[in-house]
């Protein structure tokens, strides 16, 4: 009976058969099923004789089974074979009873090859399912593809070591240890099939060739073997998990107590953001913040967002808005808490982010940035701007691609396009997050991008599409929201100086807060994974799209230079480079010399730090106070040019629906409606917080006012003008 390598019948009937006509039966492999071509051509070789091939037979002696060594020598002439007792042509009756009571023995135990091995057990068995194949998905995390247990060899003659079937059953195929590197994100921890055989027997030398239907029909025993694998181990796990925790639980502890601080890191960088903000709440109103409040209140009172209440932001923004002031968060405390609460959220997402994209260390790292040096008070950081609360949905849709990288589900995708309109809904800016996807997709799917984009362009097309069936009107708003940020306000109009010299103002307060940031994220570009690297980049083109370059347009750059600075803070920590740490710690100590004061002053100190050139945002208050105390509830005023804050403060509507200076600037025909109502003495009052010549160069707003109006009073230097008498 041939051991390990050929069916025990068919081989033992091709040597018993005394009739050289006869056709020998198919030969098998234990488990294997060839095909008869193959089969053909192995028994051809033996009966040709120019294939020796060394068998262990089992055979009778004193009436004990025994082992004896021979060759299979050429059937085609009329002797024996050596060490067999009874070969295809001998007719001894002694020998051939001999091989009839083999050959029952051989029936009695199931016909199966006698081999001399250990049991097995039931887990050893299963791992010893498709030739000892080792399953990346059992490595444990320290990298290294432990070594399949030992099994006792089957006795074979040297002479067989030629035969591709020894081969196939004796090879222990090694493996490429594979890392799961924090950058290679879109890949499983756990490696796949195909992982494996992309890189199978590079380590081992060359065996002999089999044809290529052989190999077809070895990997598909393989597969089904893996599956029948798997499948066990699925129906065995219900058992396992009553008694002693899986091997693949016992693989996820030590990855999880290596994360047990991030709960810990989460909250106190939450919580750190929230209170770096808490001394800037009394500093003044911004005119976007009025002014946004000032809309969402007129819109709450039924007035038509876009028409009268006229705004050149999306709705999602005005809904922010519109919600704090109806659970009556409406006072400048109430609003300021509401941009800490949100920043906190930012920041808690952008450690999400890191986590996933780059590891722990950078995760925590950029947390750590974000609640200090990102929350600079030189940015605006501590108002509710709608760059804070776009940020949110735009880092949102980042952590909900990062799970569609991982696990490859297309709803994932889904999910990020939708927050990603989401975004753009607050602040139209706010597609840094999905350039950045789709700069990532573009570059890494390639001819298999179209589907992928597809869904995540149709995300995005959801929130868009409901704010146009939502408005009352699609052209009012196409032209607010859109079209006035293309022609009227963006880095496409005006003249490159003047955008240049209104960068040339915002560099300062840049380089206050960023300064650190930068320099770490140029210390971790190279090694960074891409899609922080394209996020930045399409971050610091919606800064530069905007064109006005305004102090909180900033933000928008602070969740990604704080995922690059955390790889950089890694790598300082792993390089200790004396240069870079000193620069570092050199940039950390001056941001902190010129944050740490505004800390402590006083909020009109604040203000004269921080908007240098909106000098009104000081006494705004305080001639809030005066508008309401000499006029109506039901009366209408009109600030020249642009300090919307001052109509929330004063609870006054405005005279003109355009209540930033930029609108009567660039609009087509704003400054004649200002004109004319100015002209009809339609407000109460008139508060001059820009000289008229800073819009009106002309000089006929300014004689309107010294024609029609005089002067009611002087509020910390402010001119309030009321319409002349009739005598």
């Amino acid at each position: 009976m041939v051991s390990g390598v050929d069916g025990g019948e068919g081989l033992g009937q091709g040597i018993e058969s005394s009739e050289p006509d006869q056709e020998p039966p198919a030969a098998r492999l234990p488990g294997e099923r060839h095909q008869e071509q193959e089969d053909q051509k192995r028994v051809a070789g033996v009966e040709g004789g120019d294939r020796g091939v060394g068998v262990v037979v089992d055979v009778m002696e004193d009436g004990e089974i025994g082992e004896g060594r021979g060759g299979v020598a050429d059937t085609r002439d009329g002797d024996g074979v050596p060490g067999l007792r009874g070969g295809p042509r001998r007719s001894g009756g002694e020998d051939r009873e001999d091989d009839r009571r083999a050959e029952r023995e051989r029936e009695h135990a199931g016909r199966e090859p006698i081999e001399e091995r250990p049991p097995l057990q039931p887990e050893d068995e299963r791992e010893r399912v498709g030739h000892d194949r080792v399953d990346a998905r059992d490595v444990e995390d320290e990298r290294v593809v432990p070594t399949p247990a030992a099994v006792p060899e089957v006795v074979l003659e040297d002479v067989r070591r030629d035969v591709p079937a020894e081969e196939e059953l004796l090879g222990v195929q090694l493996r490429r240890v594979v890392g799961d590197g924090s950058q290679a994100v879109r890949e499983p921890s756990a490696l796949r099939i195909e992982d494996d055989e992309g890189h199978e027997g590079h380590e081992v030398a060359q065996v002999d060739a089999r044809t290529a239907e052989e190999g077809r029909r070895h990997q598909q025993d393989e597969e089904h073997a893996l599956r029948r694998q798997r499948q066990a181990e699925d129906g065995h796990r219900g058992g396992e998990s009553d008694r002693e925790p899986s091997k693949r639980q016992e693989r996820r502890l030590p990855f999880d107590l290596s994360y047990r601080w991030t709960p810990v890191v989460a909250a106190s960088a939450v919580a750190l953001s929230f209170a770096m903000r808490v001394p800037f709440w009394a500093a003044p109103l911004t005119t976007d913040e009025g002014g946004y409040a000032e809309v969402a209140r007129r819109w709450k009172r039924g007035e038509t967002l876009y028409g009268t209440a006229w705004v050149d932001r999306p709705q999602g923004l005005m809904i922010v808005f519109r919600s704090l002031l109806h659970v009556g968060f409406g006072s400048p405390h109430a609003l300021r808490a509401a941009a800490a609460a949100a920043a906190g959220l930012v920041t808690l997402t952008t450690l999400a982010v890191a986590v996933r994209v780059a590891g722990r260390i950078v995760g925590y790292s950029a947390a750590a940035l974000m609640a200090t040096f990102g929350a600079s008070p030189y940015l605006e950081s501590f108002t509710l701007s709608g760059e804070l609360l776009s940020a949110l949905p735009a880092v949102l849709s980042l952590l909900a691609f990062t799970q569609y990288m991982r696990g490859r589900g297309r709803h994932w995708l889904v999910l990020a396009g939708l927050l990603t309109g989401s975004a753009l809904m607050v602040k139209q800016s706010a597609f840094d997050a999905g350039l950045a996807v789709l700069g990532y997709l573009v570059l890494t799917e390639r001819r298999r991008v179209l589907p992928s984009l597809g869904l995540f362009v149709a995300g995005i097309a959801v929130p868009i599409a409901a704010a146009v069936l939502s408005a009352s009107s699609s052209g009012a708003w196409f032209s607010a929201v859109v079209a006035y940020r293309w022609r009227g306000d963006s880095i496409v109009t005006g003249s490159p100086m003047y955008r240049l010299a209104l960068f040339g103002d915002s560099f300062p307060a840049a380089a206050y807060a960023l300064a650190l940031l930068a320099f770490l994220a140029a210390l971790g570009w190279r090694r960074a994974p891409l899609l922080p690297r394209l996020w930045l980049v399409a971050g610091v083109v919606g800064v530069v799209g905007g064109g006005n370059f305004h102090y909180h347009y900033y933000l928008q750059l602070v969740p990604p230079l704080c995922v690059l600075g955390g790889v950089g803070v890694a790598r300082l920590v792993q390089t200790r480079g004396r240069v870079a740490v000193g620069l570092a710690a050199a940039l950390a100590v001056a941001t902190v010399a010129v944050t740490a004061p505004l800390w402590f002053a006083s909020p009109s100190a604040q203000a004269r730090s921080i908007w240098p050139h909106d000098p009104h945002l000081v006494h705004d208050r305080a001639v809030a106070r005066y508008v309401e105390a000499h006029t109506k509830p039901d009366d209408k005023i009109f600030v020249v040019w642009g300090a919307a804050s001052i109509y929330y403060l004063s609870k006054r509507q405005p005279a003109l629906r355009y209540m930033w200076l930029r609108n009567i600037q660039s609009l087509p025909g704003a400054l004649n409606e200002a004109r004319y109502l100015l002209a009809e003495r339609v407000p109460k009052l008139v508060v001059l917080a820009q000289k008229p010549a800073k819009v009106d160069k002309s000089g006929v707003t300014a004689h309107i006012l010294q024609t029609e109006y005089e002067r009611a009073a002087t509020i910390e230097g402010v001119p309030i003008y009321r319409p002349r008498s009739a005598g």
